[in-house]
């Protein structure tokens, strides 16, 4: 850090991804008595991974952290950070796709917190806060070269420790539960919240045993594949449309009623339109070719 007079202070990336990191430790573990605490918490420690992912970004070119790197104004979203720095041509980090959704969700949830109202239940927020935690904590050992003890205090570890331990024991617990009431293997999944195997669909319960988290579970109309409804892909953007008085009216939907799908299907179907489509297009230019409006 340097200071520039008793009126300003300047960090670089790294630096200022510490100082997001250690408010967000301490108000996670204020949240133990104030749950409110906990939507600064999430808003510090997603604000610390951002910072430190372009501070990657800024080792391999400092252009890199800008959104445009012609016009060098306004920096790179998180998301769009994580995409620049998987690329071959400019880093080439390697992301778990698991760690990639994780982060959709919580900017999404940080997007909640900033813009809109929002509900954020204890158990969620620990969830979240954990979860991205680790994040942070293999980023900057692995890209970074910078232990998560030495930016955090012994204190603010042990207390951090605390708190897991207990969210652990909260897992076991309602692991047990599963197997006290023997529910198949099968129709018990990983919580997309808390990550526990916890998340129980049989007999309609739809809910985790561990956070509680609720959420709706679908089947996929094309393959018969059970899903959390989120997880269904809208591939109607595919359909052909017209524009008429400013209004899209759908003109081809290639046999597919039901709009949605798993994510295999989806792609599948999505491949199956363009085909079609192109298709369409040879036959009717071979239409035009035997009407003599376009030569051969």
């Amino acid at each position: 850090m340097q200071n520039l007079g008793e009126d300003s202070i300047k960090l670089g990336l790294l630096e200022n991804s510490h100082a997001f990191l250690r408010p967000a430790v301490a108000d996670a573990l204020a949240a133990q008595t104030d749950t409110r605490k906990w939507q600064f918490a999430v808003l510090h420690l997603v604000q610390s991974l951002e910072l430190a992912v372009k501070a990657k970004l800024h080792k391999v070119h400092p252009v890199f952290i800008f959104e445009d790197i012609d016009k060098r104004k306004n920096t790179i979203s998180l998301t769009g950070a994580l995409r620049r720095l998987q690329c071959p041509e400019v880093a080439g980090v390697p992301l778990p796709n698991r760690d990639l959704a994780d982060i959709e969700r919580v900017v999404e949830l940080r997007n909640q917190i900033t813009h809109s109202q929002f509900e954020l239940k204890v158990r969620y927020a620990e969830a979240k806060f954990f979860e991205v935690f680790a994040m942070v904590a293999r980023f900057q050992a692995q890209h970074l070269d910078m232990e998560i003890d030495q930016i955090l205090s012994t204190g603010q570890m042990e207390g951090l420790m605390s708190i897991k331990q207990a969210l652990s024991s909260i897992g076991a617990q309602a692991l047990a539960r599963i197997a006290q009431e023997k529910r198949a293997t099968d129709l018990v999944w990983s919580c997309p919240v808390c990550g526990f195997e916890s998340f129980v669909i049989e007999d309609g319960i739809n809910a985790c045993y561990t956070c509680r988290h609720i959420s709706s579970v679908v089947e996929c109309a094309h393959c018969g594949q059970l899903l959390f409804e989120a997880d269904l892909e809208n591939f109607s953007d595919e359909f052909d449309y017209r524009k008429d008085d400013g209004r899209h009216t759908l003109v081809n939907n290639y046999g597919y009623s039901v709009r949605s799908a798993c994510k295999a299907c989806g792609a599948r179907i999505r491949e199956d339109i363009r085909e079609h489509r192109a298709s369409d297009y040879y036959d009717e230019l071979e239409e035009y070719y035997q009407l003599g409006i376009l030569p051969r």
